[in-house]
């Protein structure tokens, strides 16, 4: 598979099940509403986009994994 520099893609859905999984949301609008979780906090412009790319899912799967280890 070649990486193309500056292009953004979509992100996966193997992504988004892990972003539902790790917030315990059953759907990403419900994501966009947690106020207590910094992650989400930080990158909720990019979660109100009509599509979240890869690289921002990939940043705050790798925060809320840190949120979540710290927090439980």
């Amino acid at each position: 598979m070649m990486i193309y520099a500056g292009r953004k893609r979509k992100a996966t859905e193997a992504q988004i099940r892990l972003i539902l999984k790790l917030t315990d949301q059953s759907d990403l609008n419900n994501v966009k509403n947690l106020e207590n979780c910094p992650p989400v906090v930080r990158y909720k412009e990019d979660l109100n986009k009509k599509y979240l790319d890869n690289r921002t899912a990939a940043k705050l799967i790798d925060g809320l994994i840190q949120w979540k280890e710290i927090y439980g």
